[in-house]
């Protein structure tokens, strides 16, 4: 995704690497959850980082998908009970306010996956 908008960006593997990358100034940003984002920046950095640190409003994306793994025995029936859910109403009532329901939301295919 980041190619695609023409940004070079680096991936690590773990929220402690991004941090110290950040930190020693060998990245610019850090995109992250902004309450697990602070919690891990006390966690790895101590408490007086929060005062070098701040957030930006936040960022949104369409680009954002649950995975579920296909090796995993239940992998198939929780991807189809997280799809009957995101369409019921509960579901429905959730993602709004999450401010995270798409346009058009579609029931579960009975096709392979």
């Amino acid at each position: 995704a980041y190619k695609r908008l023409g940004l070079d960006a680096d991936i690590v593997t773990n929220p402690e690497s991004a941090w110290r990358f950040l930190n020693a100034g060998r990245a610019d940003v850090f995109v992250e959850e902004e309450e697990v984002g602070r919690s891990d920046m006390v966690h790895f950095l101590g408490d007086e980082a929060a005062t070098l640190y701040g957030a930006s409003e936040p960022i949104k994306t369409d680009d954002m998908f649950i995975l579920f793994s296909r090796q995993h025995p239940d992998g198939k029936r929780l991807w189809e009970e997280f799809d009957r859910y995101m369409v019921s109403d509960a579901g429905q009532e959730l993602c709004h306010k999450w401010h995270a329901c798409l346009a058009s939301v579609h029931a579960p295919s009975t096709g392979d996956r």
